[in-house]
């Protein structure tokens, strides 16, 4: 995968740590798979904003990125 490639390992909690932050931004839909998991924020990100807007966005990521580190 990209992940493997760009990071250099194969080490499966990488590549399971990624593969769960590349469906984090479809939290915005409560149908999703992480939006049924994760369904109370879900629901609420949902009634503020329109599917694929905010949670697809640059700013989100960056927001989730200064939040990780």
């Amino acid at each position: 995968s990209v992940v493997s490639l760009t990071l250099g390992t194969l080490d499966p909690f990488v590549l399971l740590i990624a593969g769960l932050c590349g469906l984090l931004p479809d939290i915005d839909s409560s149908k999703s798979v992480v939006g049924k998991v994760l369904f109370p924020i879900s629901r609420l990100i949902e009634k503020h904003f329109p599917h694929r807007t905010f949670t697809h966005s640059f700013f989100f990521t960056a927001i989730l990125a200064i939040g990780l580190i």
